[in-house]
């Protein structure tokens, strides 16, 4: 953006220079008209006519060579040092039919070039390279069909350029970088009576200042649409018009004004402030324009657009002004021929939010229509053959359907599930004896089904409770003609009643099915369970507490032998295990919470007294345990100890049945690779726990005792402070250890060996 701006400032500062040097005062020299006379026999002699009559070299030559039948300028004509001078040039009504590279390079103070009414086919996109100073730039009634990119030079130099006329020739074609951002003092550009076809956003590329008006004139064209292969993009207000007027304009389209709004749907002010004067253009007054009656209405551009547009199509509306289509929006309709069905009518009706596809006049459709045009649907088929509604792919998209005074049999609930967007029904005068069940999905008010030969039976006494529902602002005649035929007669569905058709038999069937379906459940629940016995009582102690088939003597509340309600096997040296053991599982028994007890943990990594032998205090906090849960993983299996400490826990729970050893496996090892008896045995043939189990908590709760010894997290903190005090002294003096080593929990842990 810098960058630009230093741009234009060095241009603007060398005009400047430039134009200071220009006079400012100009003498008038008309040889129009004078070419082939005495006084001018040829342009040979123009250098001598304009030195011996122009003696001040201060001012300023206005140079008139029109209507003198001029065919061919060369670059010599105006060679001369004096046309540095020459502030306007006239060469209009002439015969030019080509104007030749570096014609006007000498007229440095040139400010008004008109080059009307000659016979020009073309023009080169640099011969007005360099005329810096030129302000008015006529080009009017010549034979151009293009305006090539360049032509007013580029947009890094800064155009004194106010007046562009180009009237009055055979444009078709406007190049890309024509109309450039250095054109800041434009004031008019005619481009009118020309043959363009299409309108690109000339006017609002120019970097022109707010506080000047630019006129840009494009009338009598043939411009019938908006345009943008320019790539532009509204970013800023624009001061001025652009005069569309005697186009061909016909239809209107928001999605042109989108275009230059980067997609976004286009406001009354977006395109207000575009300035567009569409003004006696053919316009065919169709849906197109609902959209600008639908916004105009809600600005305060409403006054200013009730003249907007005049209607030349069609022929009802013709005359028309935009005025009259606010108090008329349904009127604006387009009919749509793109996959209408065969004798159809087709209209997109954007006042009723629906695509109208009328075959009420076709008679022949046995079934739905297999194409139909795209968007939201009111599908109407009354008087046809249909027999059935088959699905199509459309059918979403279904809001409105009638399909009276045909010959349908059945209406399946399934059908009614695909046209998801249905609001109203007509299915009056058909063959129908029943109604899905899916139809009470609907207000009564929104479904048309009288005249149907309905059959009162009890498996539609639905439909009493569905009439009643609806029928608070229903009229009484209304009602009377929603019937249905019973034993010879016929009856106003809304006084149907399960006593008036005498339905106890279905209601007998009805609770028959419900004791039917129960046992059924009660037998495949009853099957379950004996197949996973385990596990369903695993979750009834979980959700209930009720811990069945368990009576082991060891699990009674006053057996004071057993002080303990786990004791935990592990191998002692595995870090991870121990790890596991206090961050997971110990968090996990000993925390207390409304609906899971907390369990008394004999963990020896943490309570065994260190001045005691290992083997005394196993055998001892065994004996003492109602459980043992041997955590087993690979190195279990190589620790002598820990098979020791499991052989010992085993030999005790079976000869003396005073508790429960629980295996609890950790990781994954090969268990066709253990060999040490009982381990073996016991691992292939009982149900063990397994970390990876996403059970295995509510498993572990079952498997421990139901009433666990009071406060454990208390009484565990008492053992191991006792523990501890009692050998600070021994081990202090033994092996050096200070006190403040010997109270770091680690090091209480891992010391056992």
């Amino acid at each position: 953006m810098f960058s630009m701006y230093s741009v234009l400032l060095v241009a603007w500062l060398a005009m400047g220079v430039s134009g200071s040097a220009c006079p400012s005062v100009s003498t008038t020299k008309k040889l129009n008209g004078k070419l082939g006379s005495p006084d001018f026999p040829s342009l040979d002699h123009l250098l001598n006519i304009l030195s011996n009559e122009t003696n001040s070299k201060s001012k300023g030559i206005d140079l008139n060579l029109s209507e003198n039948s001029i065919t061919e300028l060369t670059s010599q004509t105006f060679a001369d040092a004096i046309f540095q001078r020459v502030t306007s040039l006239d060469l209009s009504s002439n015969n030019l039919t080509e104007i030749s590279k570096g014609l006007f390079n000498n007229f440095k103070c040139l400010r008004i070039l008109n080059l009307g009414a000659n016979n020009l086919q073309m023009v080169a996109s640099d011969v007005f390279h360099g005329l810096g100073n030129v302000k008015v730039l006529i080009l009017r009634e010549n034979y151009l069909t293009e305006l090539p990119s360049g032509i007013l030079d580029t947009g890094s130099v800064v155009s004194h350029l106010s007046v562009f006329d180009a009237s009055r020739n055979r444009i078709v074609t406007i190049g890309g970088e024509v109309f450039h951002q250095g054109l800041v003092s434009l004031k008019e550009v005619n481009l009118s009576y020309n043959l363009l076809k299409t309108f690109e956003p000339w006017p609002y590329i120019p970097a022109i200042p707010l506080s000047r008006q630019l006129r840009f004139n494009l009338q009598h064209n043939d411009i019938s649409r908006l345009t943008n292969n320019l790539r532009w993009t509204k970013t800023r207000e624009f001061s001025g018009t652009v005069d569309l007027r005697y186009n061909s304009f016909r239809y209107f389209r928001k999605e042109q004004f989108s275009q230059y709004l980067d997609g976004k749907e286009p406001t009354a002010f977006d395109i207000g402030t575009m300035y567009l004067n569409f003004h006696d253009n053919p316009w065919f007054c169709d849906c197109g324009l609902h959209y600008a009656v639908k916004i105009a209405k809600v600005t305060f551009f409403l006054e200013a657009a009730l003249n907007y547009f005049q209607c030349d199509g069609p022929s009802e509306f013709k005359g028309k002004y935009l005025s009259y289509f606010f108090d008329n929006p349904d009127q604006l309709i387009c009919n749509i021929t793109e996959r209408c069905p065969a004798d159809c009518k087709c209209q997109d009706r954007p006042h009723d939010g629906y695509t109208l596809v009328d075959c009420a006049s076709a008679g022949e459709y046995a079934d739905l229509p297999q194409t139909v045009p795209p968007g939201p649907l009111f599908l109407q088929l009354p008087h046809n053959k249909i027999t059935s509604l088959s699905h199509r792919d459309y059918l979403q998209n279904i809001t409105q359907l009638d399909v009276s005074s045909n010959n349908i049999l059945h209406l399946e609930d399934s059908f009614l599930e695909k046209v998801t967007s249905l609001e109203y029904l007509d299915i009056r005068n058909n063959s129908l004896k029943t109604l899905p069940s899916r139809i009470q999905n609907f207000r009564m008010s929104s479904v048309r089904f009288s005249g149907n030969p309905l059959v009162c039976s009890c498996d539609t006494i639905w439909l009493n409770d569905w009439v009643r529902r609806n029928s608070e602002n229903m009229s009484s005649d209304f009602l009377s003609r929603h019937l249905c035929y019973h034993t010879g007669r016929y009856l106003r569905l809304v006084d149907v009643t399960w006593n008036s058709l005498v339905c106890y038999r279905d209601i007998a069937i009805s609770v028959s099915v419900v004791l039917g379906v129960l046992l059924i459940i009660l037998i495949v629940c009853t099957v379950v369970c004996c197949k996973r016995k385990y596990e369903c009582k695993v979750l009834m102690y979980d959700y209930f507490r009720f811990h069945p088939f368990d009576h082991a003597s060891c699990d009674k509340a006053d057996d004071a032998t057993k002080t303990h309600d786990v004791y935990i096997s592990m191998d002692r040296e595995n870090e991870d295990i121990r790890l596991w053991v206090k961050d997971k599982l110990l968090k996990r028994l000993e925390k207390k919470s409304k609906s899971r007890p907390a369990y008394k943990v004999y963990y020896p990594c943490r309570q065994d007294d260190f001045g005691d032998s290992i083997a005394d205090q196993m055998v001892e906090n065994i004996n003492k345990s109602r459980r043992v849960l041997a955590i087993v993983n690979s190195s279990y299996l190589k620790n002598g100890w820990s098979i020791e400490e499991f052989d010992f826990a085993h030999r005790l729970m079976e000869e003396t049945k005073s508790g429960r050893l629980l295996v609890l496996l950790h990781g994954e090892f090969d268990l066709s690779a253990v060999t040490q008896e009982p381990l073996k045995t016991y691992l292939s043939g009982r149900q063990c726990l397994n970390v990876s189990d996403r059970w295995l908590w509510r498993k572990l709760r079952y498997e421990l005792p139901q009433r666990p010894r009071t406060n454990p997290i208390s009484a565990s903190r008492e053992s191991l402070t006792s523990g501890i005090s009692s050998i600070h002294a021994s081990l202090s003096e033994s092996s050096g250890v200070s006190v403040n080593q010997m109270d770091n929990p680690d090091f209480v842990t891992i010391g056992v060996v």
